[in-house]
């Protein structure tokens, strides 16, 4: 059986940023198992709290459908489930907006080497057409602009340090 500190130190290795839903089960009227004086409610809520001590305690996010022995409907429980739904939608929002990034910059990297030096507007132009096609209307206008801007912005950069590299060679 694994413990579980064993089971939030899985948990950090495997995630840096993440939220946590604990639903410890039954509670209030609702016993679940009666075993001798043991409830299944009661064991269930103390698992859940020591587990979301922990989780707290190693800057997790943690969100449970009951603390305390209380009856959690099934209403409820859909509250939580739609906080969960809204939060993971960020989160993969986040993730597309990352790789439309990534795709930005490739096609930024790819204009730049056929077009060359110079001719900026007809540069950002191609780059525009060819992400509009590839993201669609996934995106607005603005938002692709931006996503170009930041590409230009992170290419130029680089270049500026690879230029500073090579004139401390040259001076050497």
């Amino acid at each position: 059986m694994i413990m579980i500190e064993e089971f939030t130190k899985f948990i950090l290795m495997v995630v840096s940023e993440v939220l946590i839903a604990i639903d410890p089960g039954h509670g209030g009227k609702d016993p679940g198992a009666v075993v001798e004086n043991y409830k299944e409610k009661d064991l269930n809520l103390d698992i859940a709290l020591k587990l979301r001590e922990i989780l707290l305690d190693k800057n997790i996010s943690v969100i449970m459908t009951r603390d305390k022995d209380e009856t959690v409907d099934l209403q409820q429980r859909l509250v939580v489930l739609g906080y969960l739904i809204d939060y993971l939608n960020t989160k993969i929002g986040m993730e597309k907006m990352k790789r439309y990034y990534e795709i930005a910059k490739t096609f930024v990297q790819a204009v730049e080497q056929q077009i060359g030096p110079g001719k900026g507007p007809d540069k950002k132009t191609e780059v525009f057409n060819l992400l509009k096609k590839v993201i669609g209307n996934k995106l607005t206008d603005e938002e692709i602009d931006k996503l170009i801007e930041a590409a230009v912005f992170e290419m130029n950069y680089i270049l500026k340090l690879k230029g500073l590299e090579k004139q401390a060679e040259v001076n050497k």
